[in-house]
């Protein structure tokens, strides 16, 4: 009998409590904004005394609060009850679940910095006096209890007295030197108007202030009585801070102090200061200007995407377009049609539409010889020389995404070796080419003008390999098209933009299209040359792709190429090895965990391949070089047979009829179909300076003879 045995007992148990903690988590607005939103989403909590904890982020994250309240209630309340009252939070609150799970730590001390760096707030406790003493969970509405005791329901009513006539100048300074900066229509009038209703301001000192807030567009006098009238709804409506006086008023001296900004970014906050006092306004590149200086320290819109500037300095691709207005909608309290103006804004000021990556984004130069990484770059030449050095990241490098890697030079990669070892046993040149593979790819650099073809039947480990270094390049460095067949669509160059390399699965599927205009495309693209690149909807570009090419395939595509640049450029890897015992799932996970000892293997050899030895760059392996001539033959037959049946002889002159019959020998011996007798001539005169003669017998070739294999298939043909 087979007995079930559970695991211990859990250490912390939930147990109900007569007290609550609300984690407020960087949501965007001031302490104001942020309690009447929470205030007006919970009315239970409303007038009731609380602490207000504020958090280790608080005052780190610009245009952002992050606080945790503290309240009593009147009766016990388990965890299951609080989550169900946060499950589904407003849009515009940020409330985190998790306080409310056991063993879930809720601090209750300030945090500590290190490096001499000094709090920005001075005191992060404050209480906050209310109308009651508990929250009250048993149901009893908030205007039954305001008809308790009328001093109560006074006190709720009416807006709450002004401690001194100083506190009241100063916000009124405050107010009129933001209004003068700049206006932003009504709805800054109307927040004002809140903010001094909430501090218990009179009316006739209000209103003066309100309408300065009023544009005078087009000759147009503000009236008193718009203002008026707005004092009027703001009275009867209320405001957020009906329950509770205001944060300002609260520590009107005790403002915690930020982070200085950019000079940029901090002229920007400047000009826009006005605008945090109420909600966004109508328009577009003023709520986009906000936007970047609360949200977005840096960003560029180039080829449809968005780009922010990471923490270590480098540039990295965010989200797709249509996703940025859902963004701001999340951050700001805007409208949908606001947001998405206000999206269209920002891409229109970050626009980059002639920049080149990888490139300088300052002088628009390429960026060759870098090896860009996570924690910084590196220098081709200084890693040529084996003297390494780390450089931080400069932001005017702008490319796609950086090798999800970094420089560490104790890093070890035990389980990638054995794995090379697996996909060639005993083939340490196999090897070595696929490290330099990986190297050359990493590089900002396309002088070797190579074309790499990995060759073998399925479950060779060709698929492993090449989703390993998807993960190490960055999917935003990798392009990956369905066949050679996208090269030739209209818009089929368009997803190599900016992508250091580009993988061609399944390239045997030519599928009718002519292998010689696949074959141009790639010697285009593998040799640097200009390209003219077809974008949807966008103009033309002429570009030099910075794309390396790889093609995966289980048989060899038949491409077409009779001039012999493919020749120049093709480096294929056979994959011999067929794995058919059970996979080892856990193989890419274990290879994604070696990414830096990958990476200082690939920095060891890249000496080898940029040398001038004997052994350095690319070559052919013995283990791939049939499948390279196979590949070749189907590609430029006529070069192929004039290879291995011609050779030069200066007073040797052939007919075009026989070398016609002795090619038909080599065709058939070869499986390949038969080739014309223009295009054999046209390439034996291009290949050997050959020169065209008519003889007695028919058209004949000057400059040329048999060799042993071409009198052997002339021998055979002769025999039919």
């Amino acid at each position: 009998m087979t007995r079930v045995t559970r695991g211990a007992d859990p250490t912390v148990i939930s147990a109900p409590r007569c007290w609550v903690s609300v984690d407020i988590d960087k949501t965007p607005g001031t302490v104001d904004e942020v309690m009447g939103r929470f205030f007006t989403a919970y009315p239970m909590f409303e007038g009731v005394s609380y602490v207000l904890q504020r958090t280790a982020s608080y005052g780190m994250v610009i245009g952002k609060t992050s606080v945790r309240l503290w309240f009593c209630t009147n009766m016990e309340a388990s965890d299951q009850y609080w989550r169900s009252v946060f499950e589904t939070p407003p849009s515009n609150l940020i409330i985190d679940e998790r306080m409310y799970f056991p063993g879930q730590l809720q601090f209750t001390t300030s945090p500590a910095f290190t490096d001499n760096v000094v709090d920005p707030c001075a005191d992060r406790w404050l209480l906050v006096p209310g109308l009651y003493d508990e929250v009250n969970l048993d149901g009893t509405s908030v205007e039954a209890r305001m008809a308790v005791c009328s001093r109560e329901n006074a006190a709720l009513v009416t807006p709450p007295t002004v401690p001194n006539a100083a506190q009241l100048a100063r916000t009124l300074d405050r107010l009129s030197v933001q209004v003068a900066r700049t206006s932003t229509g009504h709805h800054h009038a109307y927040a004002i108007g809140c903010e001094l209703f909430g501090i218990g301001c009179p009316p006739e000192l209000a209103l003066p202030v309100m309408m300065a807030a009023i544009p005078r567009a087009h000759g147009r006098i503000p009236r008193i009585g718009e203002c008026e009238q707005m004092w009027e709804d703001i009275a009867e409506r209320g405001t957020v801070y009906t329950s509770n006086p205001p944060f300002a008023l609260l520590f009107p001296d005790d403002v915690p102090d930020v982070p200085a900004l950019p000079a940029n970014i901090a002229a920007t906050e400047e000009v826009l200061e006005d605008n945090t006092l109420g909600e966004w306004g109508r328009d577009a590149h003023v709520n986009a200007q906000r936007y970047e200086a609360l949200f977005l320290p840096k960003m560029i819109h180039w080829g449809e995407r968005d780009y922010e500037l990471k923490p270590g300095g480098y540039w990295q691709k965010t989200e797709h377009e249509g996703v940025l207005a859902l963004r701001i909608s999340r951050d700001t309290s805007m409208s949908r049609v606001n947001c998405t103006n206000t999206a269209f804004a920002i891409r229109s000021r970050n626009l980059k539409e002639h920049l080149d990556p990888p490139c300088r984004i300052d002088t628009k130069a390429r960026l060759t010889g870098l090896l860009l990484l996570k924690n910084g770059y590196l220098k081709l030449d200084e890693i040529i020389a084996s003297r390494p050095v780390l450089h931080p990241h400069d932001d005017n490098h702008f490319t796609e995404s950086v090798i999800q890697a970094s420089y560490n030079p104790e890093s070890r990669c035990p389980r990638f070796d054995q794995f090379l070892h697996e996909l060639f046993p005993g083939d340490l040149e196999a090897q070595t080419q696929v490290l330099r593979l990986m190297a050359y790819l990493m590089v900002v650099d396309i002088s070797f003008q190579k074309f790499f073809m990995l060759v073998g039947l399925p479950g060779s480990g060709k698929g492993t390999l090449v989703d390993f270094i998807t993960h190490f390049m960055g999917e935003s460095n990798v392009a990956s098209v369905s066949d050679m067949n996208t090269l030739l669509e209209p818009f089929g160059l368009a997803p190599l933009l900016g992508k250091q390399v580009a993988f061609l699965p399944e390239a045997n599927q030519i599928g009718g299209r002519s292998g010689a205009e696949i074959a141009n495309v790639i010697k285009i693209i593998s040799g640097g040359d200009p390209v003219t690149v077809n974008r949807k909807n966008q103009p033309q570009l002429y570009v030099r792709l910075p794309t390396r090419l790889v093609s995966i395939c289980n048989t060899p595509p038949e491409l077409g190429d009779e001039s012999g640049g493919l020749e120049r450029r093709l480096i294929v890897l056979k994959f011999s090895e067929a794995f058919t015992g059970a996979p080892d799932r856990y193989l890419p996970a274990k290879l994604a965990a070696e990414k830096d000892g990958v990476l200082q293997r690939l920095l060891a050899e890249l000496p080898g391949l940029y040398g001038s030895g004997a052994d350095s760059g690319f070559y052919t392996v013995d283990s791939a070089r049939s499948a390279r001539d196979a590949i070749l033959t189907c590609a430029a037959p006529a070069a192929s047979f004039a290879n291995d049946c011609l050779c030069v002889s200066e007073e040797s002159t052939l007919l075009i009829s026989d070398i016609t019959k002795v090619a038909v020998q080599w065709c058939a011996e070869n499986t390949i179909r038969p080739m014309s007798s223009i295009i054999l001539a046209r390439t034996i005169i291009g290949r050997f300076n050959a020169t065209r003669v008519q003889t007695a017998q028919g058209r004949g070739v000057r400059g040329v003879a048999l060799t042993a294999e071409g009198a052997r298939l002339q021998t055979l043909s002769n025999h039919f």
